[in-house]
C-alpha cells in the first residue's frame, strides 16, 4: 500500500519568540504522531527581534526535519487566519514518501555568470530528467528574481517554480531567509522537490475587458501600436467603452495581459501573464508597460478589484480540488492583498478552506510571488500562488 505525506501545520503570535516556538512544535509534532518530517517550511515576523537569526536552526532541530526552507515575513498566513501585523509564527511540516530533495541558495553575483544551464543545475543538485519542483524565497533588495527564474527556466525546462520574496524589511539586510540549519541576509534560498507530485495554483486575481489585440510595433517596454493602431488610442476606446463603476476602476486599477503561450488555439484565465502599466507617451500615442514585450504578442486590458480577485482565485482553487485533494498547502499571498484588498481579513486562507478542505496550511504575504503561467515561471503581484502536496 502506497504511503501517502502527512503534514501538520501550527501558529502562534505575540509573546515572545521562545514561547512561540515550543506552542507551534509542540502543536506540530503532537499532529504528527511522533513521524519524522522531511520538510518544514517556517515563515517569521521581524517584530519578534533578534532571536529570529537562529530561528529556522532551531525549529528543525526540535521537530527533526530533514530539511527546513523560510523567510521573514511582513505577516503570516495560518490554517486559522492571516495575521497582517504583529510578531507571528507560522510552520507547516510533513512526511513526503518517496520524495528527493534538494536544498541550494543562489546569489544573484552567481546568476550573472551562469549562462550555461549545467552551471545552475550543479548548484541545485539535480539533474535535468529529475524535473523537480522548487519552492523558491528571495530577498527582493539583493537579487532579481526574474533573472532567477529565467535560469531555472532554461535549465530545467517544464518545471514548476513557486515561492515568493520575502517581506517585512525595508532596506537590504532586513531580511532573513532560513535553509536547513543555515541563514542568509541576500540571495535566494531554494528546495527542489522530485520523486513525488507537488501541483501548483496560481490566481492573479484580474478579469479581461475588451477585446485582444496583437502588439504591430513595439520598443523594450513601450507598446507603439496594437493590431495596427496606436496603442494610446486603443486603451482609451475601450476604457471609454465601460460601464460607469469599471470606468472609475479603470483610472486607478487598468493593467494589461500578454498571453504567455502564444502556440494555442485559443485563450482564457490562466494564459494571461498580467503586468502594471506604468504610463503613456502621448506624443508618441504610446503605453508604458512593466515588462518587456515584443510584436506579435496577443495582449489584452485587465481590470483588478476585490470581486474580481475572489471570483478568479475561487476558480483556482475549484479547478485544484477537482483535479485532487491535497494533503497540505504553502499560499504565498501579495502584501497589496489581504485586508486592503478584499474589505476583510483572512480571506484567502477561508478561500482555501471553503474549497480545499481543512487542509494544514502556511504562507506569508509577499513582496512579490512566484509562480508559473502557461508553462513559465513568472513573478507576479497581488497574485496568490500556490503549492500543493
Amino acid at each position: 500500500m502506497e504511503e501517502r505525506p502527512v503534514f501538520a501545520s501550527a501558529s502562534a503570535s505575540g509573546g515572545s519568540l521562545e514561547a512561540a516556538v515550543r506552542r507551534v512544535v509542540a502543536s506540530v509534532r503532537e499532529q504528527l504522531a511522533g513521524a519524522r518530517p522531511d520538510v518544514a517550511f517556517v515563515f517569521v515576523s521581524p517584530e519578534y527581534g533578534g532571536g529570529i537569526a537562529t530561528l529556522g536552526r532551531r525549529v528543525r532541530a526540535r521537530l527533526g526535519a530533514r530539511h527546513l526552507l523560510g523567510c521573514t515575513a511582513g505577516g503570516v498566513l495560518e490554517r486559522a487566519g492571516e495575521i497582517e501585523t504583529g510578531p507571528a509564527l507560522s510552520v507547516l511540516a510533513g512526511t513526503l514518501p518517496g520524495a528527493r530533495m534538494q536544498p541550494f541558495e543562489l546569489r544573484h553575483d552567481q546568476l550573472l555568470t551562469m549562462p550555461d544551464p549545467d552551471v545552475l543545475r550543479a548548484a541545485v543538485g539535480f539533474p535535468e530528467s529529475a524535473r523537480p519542483f522548487f519552492v523558491v524565497l528571495a530577498d527582493p533588495f539583493t537579487l532579481d528574481a526574474d533573472l532567477l527564474l529565467t535560469r531555472l527556466d532554461e535549465a530545467y525546462e517544464g518545471s514548476t517554480a513557486t515561492g515568493g520574496l520575502a517581506s517585512g524589511g525595508t532596506r537590504p539586510g532586513r531580511h532573513l531567509l532560513y535553509m536547513d540549519g543555515a541563514v542568509s541576509l541576500f540571495g535566494a534560498v531554494g528546495l527542489a522537490i522530485s520523486g513525488v507530485r507537488v501541483r501548483s495554483a496560481v490566481s492573479q486575481g484580474c478579469r479581461p475587458i475588451g477585446r485582444r489585440f496583437v502588439i504591430t510595433r513595439a520598443a523594450s517596454n513601450k507598446v507603439l501600436t496594437l493590431s495596427g493602431r496606436p496603442a494610446l488610442q486603443v486603451l482609451q476606446e475601450t476604457v471609454s467603452g465601460l460601464p460607469d463603476a469599471d470606468r472609475e476602476l479603470a483610472q486607478r486599477n487598468l493593467l494589461i495581459g500578454r498571453v504567455a503561450h502564444e502556440a494555442q488555439d485559443d485563450f482564457g484565465r490562466g494564459d494571461f501573464v498580467v503586468r502594471n502599466l506604468l504610463g503613456v507617451v502621448p506624443e508618441e500615442e504610446a503605453v508604458i508597460v512593466a515588462d518587456k514585450v515584443r510584436v506579435g504578442q496577443t495582449v489584452q486590458l485587465q481590470l483588478r478589484d476585490g470581486g474580481s480577485a475572489s471570483r478568479d482565485f475561487a476558480d483556482v482553487l475549484s479547478a485544484a480540488r477537482a483535479e485532487a485533494q491535497p494533503a497540505a498547502a504553502l499560499v504565498f499571498s501579495c502584501a497589496g492583498r489581504g485586508s486592503g484588498l478584499f474589505g476583510e481579513g483572512d480571506h484567502d486562507v477561508r478561500a482555501v478552506g471553503r474549497h480545499l478542505g481543512d487542509v494544514p496550511l502556511a504562507g506569508f504575504f509577499c513582496n512579490g510571488e512566484i509562480g508559473q503561467v502557461g508553462g513559465r515561471n513568472f513573478l507576479h503581484g497581488f497574485t496568490a500562488s500556490l503549492a500543493l502536496f
